[in-house]
């Protein structure tokens, strides 16, 4: 699908790269809700490298259990910084990051390193960031790393990494939401009712792509599994919290909230920071029309019809 919207965020990575590129290194952070774009557009800039550039990735999964440092091997695996005979989980940490940033500061090779999700990331790759966040100026590379800051809790270890590396030698770049002309123009013309479609997905690029590729106005399957991945990472009183916001459309009232289940608060804010719900000072809603709509469907029918006998 055509990439719209995202110049703006080419141009001041294309910018980034050129300091790099001088000798004076950059971090770039991609920043945006899930499924706004943030690898296709870091990918779209991967391919209008130029072939003297180096490029390695590296990705932090949702793995209950993180890999300590897995994506920071993965980017030591590509520069093939590993002495001769040696394993890198056997190198220390301080060996480790000392090393990357030595290759990473060679005045003969321009490097890009993606990160991605950082929002997954374990403690010890957030060190690494700290190590060379604070070295990157001295290098010729920059790091470009994505997170989704729709899922960050007020006390997520991430947040403090990002607060401690800032300066001049650190930007932000935030993928937002795509415009009702830019759904009109992935939507090319044809008879699906563009309006609808950008008030049910408020632009979200994932949930737009897979809209139009579903026949009719039914709930695309891929979006039911992601949104449903999402609510099963949530406690069983925060399932149940968005199950009954799914029952009704638009807002719900804090007051209703606490009348059916009791204190909320927690609740509240666990479901907010898994990037479900957006909270106002007296109701609660989802962030998506879309999103609503796919844990409607995890809610039993005997279930709902309580839910909405409490609700009346």
């Amino acid at each position: 699908m055509e990439l719209l919207e995202r110049q703006s965020q080419l141009d001041d990575l294309g910018q980034h790269l050129r300091e790099a590129e001088s000798g004076s290194g950059k971090v770039a952070f991609i920043v945006g809700e899930a499924g706004a774009g943030k690898s296709a557009l870091v990918e779209a800039f991967a391919q209008q490298l130029s072939r003297d550039a180096r490029l390695v990735w590296g990705a932090c999964d949702a793995l209950q259990t993180p890999r300590a440092l897995g994506p920071v091997h993965e980017v030591a695996s590509a520069l093939a910084v590993a002495s001769a005979g040696s394993d890198l989980t056997e190198q220390s940490r301080p060996q480790l990051f000392a090393r990357l940033v030595d290759e990473l500061a060679r005045r003969d090779r321009l490097t890009v390193v993606v990160l991605e999700d950082l929002h997954w990331a374990d403690e010890a790759t957030l060190d690494f960031l700290r190590y060379l966040g604070r070295r990157i100026q001295r290098t010729r590379c920059l790091l470009i790393a994505t997170y989704r800051d729709d899922e960050l809790a007020a006390t997520h270890p991430l947040r403090r990494m990002l607060g401690e590396i800032t300066g001049r030698h650190s930007a932000r770049i935030r993928v937002p939401s795509l415009s009702l002309a830019a759904v009109a123009q992935l939507a090319g013309g044809g008879q699906r009712n563009v309006e609808r479609i950008y008030r049910v997905t408020c632009g979200n690029a994932f949930f737009v792509r897979e809209v139009l590729a579903a026949s009719g106005d039914a709930l695309p399957e891929t979006v039911r599994d992601a949104v449903n991945a999402r609510l099963l990472q949530c406690s069983a009183g925060a399932r149940e919290l968005a199950q009954l916001v799914s029952l009704s459309p638009g807002r719900t009232e804090l007051w209703l909230a606490e009348a059916i289940l009791g204190p909320s608060g927690q609740l509240i804010e666990e479901a907010v920071a898994r990037g479900l719900l957006r909270a106002s000072e007296d109701s609660i809603a989802f962030r998506h029309e879309l999103a609503r709509l796919a844990v409607e469907t995890t809610v039993p029918p005997a279930r709902a019809q309580e839910l909405h006998q409490r609700i009346l």
